[in-house]
């Protein structure tokens, strides 16, 4: 009789391969599948299939209060006003010395410096359709929205941090989660009314800025992992 040897290096592989493929890789993958596709179509295409069409049906609509508020998540959406929030949000976090939410809005905040090397090196033109004419006329490339991935790292951040915080009191946690994600919403939406980015642009913003959340959150859960496990060897 012939007896089945398992090989170490072989179980080792298939372990690997197991973990590769554990479900907590799932969403890291998928967000990274997006922004790949997204980005491969522009650069091969020019433009992303229903780019046009979306803006086109945003420009119908017309009213006073609503650039008001398109503007208003224009302005939400800057730099001003996002890096004062994150200063604002680090130092009452710091001063609670609540170092684990501190890390992770700092980590993920720093992943910025993504948004103008990504436009450096696509080089999307901003958004110009026959007939129409934009509200506002920015510099630079289009792919991705800085204001998308600014304000879905540190308002999404924010946004994640209160939703932790309130643990234990789902109200408070849909108050917050609606709350954070309404911004989020004018914010993206004014990004494609004003004439500033297609839709793909902000989706890939807010689909990278998922992403680098997801970064931070492994890099702080296991930095403290590790200071954890150091701490029960130096006790010992």
């Amino acid at each position: 009789m012939i007896k089945k040897v398992s090989s170490p290096v072989i179980r080792g592989c298939s372990d690997a391969s197991s973990a590769a493929l554990a479900p907590r890789q799932l969403p890291f993958l998928a967000l990274v599948s997006i922004v790949v596709s997204l980005a491969a179509i522009v650069v091969i295409f020019g433009r992303v299939p229903g780019d046009e069409a979306i803006s086109k049906a945003f420009w119908t609509f017309d009213g006073g209060w609503l650039v008001d508020l398109m503007l208003f998540g224009d302005t939400l959406g800057g730099n001003l006003w996002l890096f004062s929030l994150l200063g604002g949000a680090l130092i009452g976090l710091t001063w609670f010395r609540k170092w684990r939410y501190a890390s992770l809005l700092a980590i993920a905040s720093s992943f910025f410096v993504f948004a103008p090397i990504l436009k450096e090196s696509i080089q999307r033109p901003r958004p110009w359709v026959d007939g129409y004419q934009a509200i506002i006329n920015p510099a630079g490339y289009s792919f991705p929205s800085g204001h998308a991935l600014g304000s879905g790292l540190i308002i999404g951040g924010m946004t994640l941090i209160l939703f932790l915080a309130l643990r234990g009191r789902p109200v408070l946690q849909a108050i917050a989660a609606l709350s954070g994600l309404s911004l989020l919403a004018i914010i993206g939406a004014s990004r494609v009314y004003l004439g500033a980015h297609w839709t793909s642009d902000v989706i890939a913003g807010y689909t990278l800025a998922a992403l680098f959340l997801l970064v931070a959150a492994r890099i702080v859960s296991r930095g403290s992992r590790n200071l954890a496990q150091e701490t029960v060897r130096t006790d010992a």
